[in-house]
């Protein structure tokens, strides 16, 4: 027999002619192909096992972070509480007389009376506190005017003249600057100064502007 035919098994058939059957030998080419499939497997269910892995990792990196932020959450809730204890019960303001003042002997009156009068004193310091800003800045500036106009802080100072009185030596500056330690309690007193100063400073430029939009506005 020829050494490359493939072998034959004979099968006795009693009824016809005896029939060959062909047995079909597997190929390297085939034997690679089931290798490779194996293989391509194993790869996939590697790579699955990873994948897992980092969900794994995942979950618990944000079951951290949740965990993390629910603390933050809870402190800032608690900031806030004492926050508002520290703020006295809101009362009746209605005794205050008309702000801001515009005329500078009822400024004078009334601060006066803020030293004998603790009822008024503490009303204007409800009324201050109440006024909302989103830094010390914007509230000192929101402050004074809501207790002085421009026009009457163009008679004033901040160290004091002769002709014009010394802003800061008026119990009203003090308790707006109070009230700014009270929310802001990480600004010193020479930022609460140096803000207080520029905005009598430039009290006189900011009427000049008005005027002059309002006769824009007219013409």
């Amino acid at each position: 027999m020829d050494q490359n035919t493939e072998p034959f098994t004979y099968f006795p058939n009693t009824e016809s002619q005896p029939t060959y059957h062909q047995w079909t030998i597997p190929t390297s080419t085939q034997a690679s192909s089931r290798s490779n499939d194996s293989l391509d497997l194993r790869n996939q269910i590697t790579r699955m096992e990873t994948l897992l892995n980092e969900m794994k990792q995942h979950q618990e990196s944000t079951k951290t972070l949740l965990k993390t932020l629910t603390e933050e959450v809870i402190t800032l809730k608690n900031e806030f509480r004492q926050n508002r204890s520290n703020i006295p019960r809101e009362k009746d303001v209605n005794a205050l007389p008309s702000l801001p003042f515009n005329i500078m002997a009822d400024l004078q009156s009334f601060d006066s009376k803020l030293l004998i009068e603790d009822e008024k004193k503490e009303q204007l310091k409800i009324f201050i506190q109440r006024i909302n800003a989103k830094d010390f800045t914007n509230f000192l500036k929101m402050a004074i005017k809501a207790v002085i106009t421009d026009e009457l802080a163009i008679e004033l100072t901040w160290r004091g003249t002769n002709n014009k009185p010394s802003f800061k030596e008026f119990h009203v500056y003090n308790l707006i600057s109070d009230a700014c330690h009270l929310k802001f309690p990480n600004i010193t007193q020479q930022d609460i100064n140096k803000v207080c100063q520029q905005h009598i400073l430039h009290a006189n430029d900011r009427v000049q502007k008005r005027k002059l939009k309002a006769m824009k506005n007219s013409s």
